[in-house]
């Protein structure tokens, strides 16, 4: 049986690869040429102060952050078509700064025709409007830089991080917290979950995918929230069942599935990471942290016995993530696990504490202001924290690594650790 998952995984990567590298060859749109395009606005990527980014078809159009657009909105653009090669497979297609004219809002068009004719983008339109709403409310209770590191930790907006920041978190190897991910998950089911304690179990779980559906929305829905978001679900519905789920599969079917939805996403950047991390936790992370509970268990090496699960997940995921980071942008930094360690025990509290934030804002300011004043240092201490790591040159790898050295390191990585036994490990 594991053997048929491991050949069916292939198999679809395989197949979206071929089938990617086909849609790609199936039609030739001549570059340096002015096109006309006329369409809905599907997808909002990237808005910031310089800039905002949005999908028609299979178009990307990159324009000024202050124009006013919303899911659903029909443009018509002329613009000079620019082609951006992703790999050997992958092209994209871009409008930079075309010329833009709304025919017609979508706010404009009658309740009934957006219920009957677009109602996803309805309640994503619904979804954003009280995301803006959760941002501002941020900004009331927390200085400026603040809320915009608790609102990327929370709803995964990124985007609101100033150049300087943003370059200090990438640097440092913490730009994970702002990017909404499978924590976030975790931390919605689990309020959930508590909240709704007294329900019957199917009603508790009908609920709980009802919120964390919406929160993906919420976050973008972008591939390491949708991958958590399928695998919690594949989790709870194998509980309905009366089925025992083994993580490693989960997580296989969880990626098989958004391949077969969209095949592109295989040359998605976090996609790969996503994938990639979540697989070195599953099969690494527990192996890393025996090992380490046995260093632990000498007197000398006590004290470090309540970082070792952070230590072992940080480990593991470094293991397989260096590779695909200097293959993907051609740096890293080694430091970056010892970064993640120190935050590591404040990440928690932080989001849950956010979240009560967020709640009180809506109920009593001044309470609100109050744990936003108790939690503000914390987050002095992951910018801190992110400042002096990205101060470092040192541990700094600097080259591009080619698909098979990549694939050739994961290799011997992952027969290493097949040929671990943990008795003779020490």
């Amino acid at each position: 049986m594991k053997r048929f998952f491991y050949f069916l995984f292939s198999f679809i990567i395989l197949s979206s690869i071929l089938i990617s590298f086909y849609i790609q060859s199936s039609f030739e749109i001549i570059p340096e040429r002015k096109i006309k395009l006329q369409g809905h606005v599907e997808e909002i990527i990237k808005q910031d102060k310089n800039s905002l980014v949005f999908r028609i078809n299979d178009f990307y159009i990159k324009t000024k952050p202050d124009i006013g657009l919303k899911l659903g909105d029909e443009l018509k653009i002329i613009g000079k078509l620019e082609i951006q090669v992703i790999n050997s497979f992958y092209l994209q297609h871009w409008l930079i700064f075309p010329d833009i004219v709304i025919v017609k809002k979508f706010s404009h068009q009658s309740f009934t025709h957006q219920i009957l004719k677009y109602p996803f983008i309805l309640v994503q339109n619904c979804i954003l409007d009280l995301k803006s709403i959760l941002q501002k409310k941020l900004v009331m209770v927390f200085d400026e830089d603040k809320a915009n590191l608790i609102s990327g930790m929370i709803l995964g907006t990124k985007s609101s991080l100033s150049p300087v920041t943003y370059e200090k978190m990438q640097k440092s190897g913490l730009l994970h917290l702002v990017v909404a991910s499978g924590g976030n998950i975790i931390l919605v089911s689990t309020i959930t979950m508590l909240l709704l304690q007294n329900l019957s179990r199917n009603l508790k779980y009908l609920f709980s995918f009802f919120l964390i559906f919406i929160y993906a929305i919420l976050a973008g829905l972008e591939a390491p929230i949708v991958r958590a978001t399928i695998m919690l679900s594949l989790v709870w519905l194998a509980k309905l069942m009366g089925r025992k789920t083994a993580s490693v599969w989960v997580l296989l079917i969880t990626g098989s599935l958004m391949l077969i939805f969209d095949p592109f996403l295989i040359f998605s950047v976090s996609f790969q990471l996503s994938f990639t991390a979540t697989l070195a936790i599953l099969v690494f992370g527990g192996k890393l942290d025996l090992i380490f509970s046995k260093i632990t268990s000498y007197k000398i090496f006590s004290l470090l016995d309540f970082i070792r699960a952070d230590f072992s997940q940080s480990l593991a995921v470094q293991l397989l993530l260096i590779p695909l980071l200097l293959n993907i942008f051609g740096k890293t930094s080694l430091l970056s696990i010892f970064a993640n360690i120190l935050v590591a025990p404040v990440v928690a509290p932080v989001m849950y504490a956010g979240v009560i934030v967020l709640f009180f804002s809506f109920v009593f300011l001044p309470l609100a202001r109050g744990i936003a004043f108790l939690i503000s240092p914390l987050l002095g201490y992951v910018y801190w924290v992110s400042e002096f790591f990205a101060s470092f040159s040192i541990g700094n790898i600097t080259f591009n690594l080619p698909w098979f050295l990549v694939f050739l390191i994961w290799g011997l990585i992952f027969y290493f650790f097949t040929q671990i036994k943990l008795d003779d490990s020490l």
